[in-house]
């Protein structure tokens, strides 16, 4: 039996921080730690009669594909990647890091590069609110023990009294 906090999390992120309407294409993009709170929110999005698409990644920033690939490569976003992030009519992202210092590894210009392939994604959701008819987006954070670990820590409290749901 999942926690019930888990459901009213999804629940928030799809009706309310979102708003997904029926017919919708929404784009999920999580971790694998997150699964819990991501099979919630599909189950919202099913709910309301829109079609979830799911993108899994094993690092929010970062991975073997940004450290491996060519800086051209890197600068441009995949095709379909586009294409998804042109027509669909939502965004959410979901995170439950593994390792909260990932993506530290990589060098500046590397970083650059990704953020130079994620400008159009951005351009769309930051400008959401300015443009009738275009996307809604959310970020989320789903506690993980690496991820309570660190706050607490950064925080000053030592009993371990941020943990995950």
């Amino acid at each position: 039996m999942r926690d019930p906090r888990i459901d009213e999390y999804a629940r928030l992120l799809v009706d309310r921080s979102v708003g997904v309407q029926p017919g919708w294409q929404v784009q999920v993009r999580a971790t694998p730690l997150a699964r819990p709170l991501v099979e919630a929110v599909l189950e919202q999005i099913a709910r309301r009669g829109a079609y979830p698409l799911l993108q899994m990644t094993f690092e929010t920033i970062g991975g073997p594909f940004a450290r491996e690939a060519p800086l051209e490569t890197l600068r441009v976003a995949a095709p379909l990647q586009r294409r998804i992030w042109e027509e669909a009519d939502a965004f959410i992202a979901i995170w439950a890091p593994e390792n909260t210092r990932e993506g530290s590894e990589l060098s500046e210009e590397r970083k650059a590069a990704l953020q130079q392939a994620s400008t159009p994604m951005r351009e769309r959701t930051m400008g959401r609110s300015a443009k009738a008819g275009s996307s809604s987006s959310m970020l989320a954070l789903s506690a993980t023990k690496p991820f309570c670990d660190g706050t607490h820590k950064r925080n000053g409290f030592q009993d371990g009294s941020v943990t995950p749901p």
